[in-house]
C-alpha cells in the first residue's frame, strides 16, 4: 500500500474509491459470516489508521514548506477514510451494540467532514445520509444505567454538525437548518 501511495497517489485514490463503492454494496446485505465481517472491519480499521498517518505526514510536510499538493493530499486522505468507513460499515454486525454504534457514527462524521473539506460534497452527503440509521439506532439504544449518555450525546451532536456543514456546502439549506434545529433540540 505504501508503495502505491508514493508511486501513484492518483491511482491509489481511484482504487480506494472503487473499494468504497464495492463495500457500500456489501453493507446493504445482512449476509456474511462473523469471520467475513471481522475481516472487513479489520481492513477498514487498517485503512483508517493509514489515513491518520498520511494526514499527519501531510500536515508535517506542509509546516516545513508549502508544497502546493494540499488538494491531492486531502483527496487521498478523503479516499482512504471513505473506503475505511464503507469497509467498517460492511463489517458491522446486523444488530450492533451501543459501542459499535458510537464508533461507526464517529467514523461517519469524520469521513463526511473530511470529504466535505475537500469539495466532495456528494460523497460527504452520501456517507452522512447513510449514517442517519446509526444515529437513530444510537439515539434509541437501551442504556438503562446511562453509562453511555455523554458519549452518545457527543457522537450525535458531532454527527448533526458534520451533516449540517456538508449540507450547507452543498447548498442544501433545508437540511442544514434541520440539522441545526436537531442540535439545539428545537424541532418544531
Amino acid at each position: 500500500m505504501k508503495r502505491c501511495l508514493e508511486d501513484d497517489p492518483k491511482g491509489a485514490v481511484k482504487g480506494l474509491q472503487r473499494i468504497a463503492s464495492l463495500a457500500e454494496g456489501i453493507s446493504l446485505s445482512d449476509e456474511g459470516s462473523t469471520t467475513e465481517r471481522d475481516w472487513l472491519d479489520q481492513e477498514g480499521v487498517n485503512l483508517w489508521n493509514i489515513s491518520s498517518l498520511v494526514r499527519s505526514q501531510c500536515q508535517a510536510n506542509d509546516k516545513k514548506k508549502h508544497t502546493g499538493s494540499e488538494k491531492d493530499d486531502g483527496e487521498l486522505v478523503g479516499a482512504l477514510r471513505w473506503a475505511a468507513f464503507r469497509l467498517v460499515e460492511a463489517g458491522l454486525e446486523p444488530r450492533p451494540g451501543i459501542e459499535s454504534l458510537l464508533h461507526i457514527l464517529q467514523l461517519a462524521s469524520k469521513t463526511g467532514a473530511t470529504l466535505s473539506e475537500n469539495g466532495r460534497n456528494d460523497l460527504a452527503g452520501s456517507v452522512l445520509t447513510s449514517a442517519a440509521k446509526f444515529e437513530e439506532l444510537l439515539r434509541n439504544a437501551d442504556d438503562p444505567e446511562g453509562t453511555h449518555r455523554q458519549a452518545r450525546a457527543c457522537a450525535i451532536v458531532v454527527y448533526f454538525s458534520a451533516r449540517m456543514e456538508a449540507a450547507s456546502k452543498e447548498g442544501n439549506r433545508t437540511v442544514a437548518e434541520f440539522m441545526a434545529q436537531k442540535m439545539t433540540g428545537d424541532e418544531q
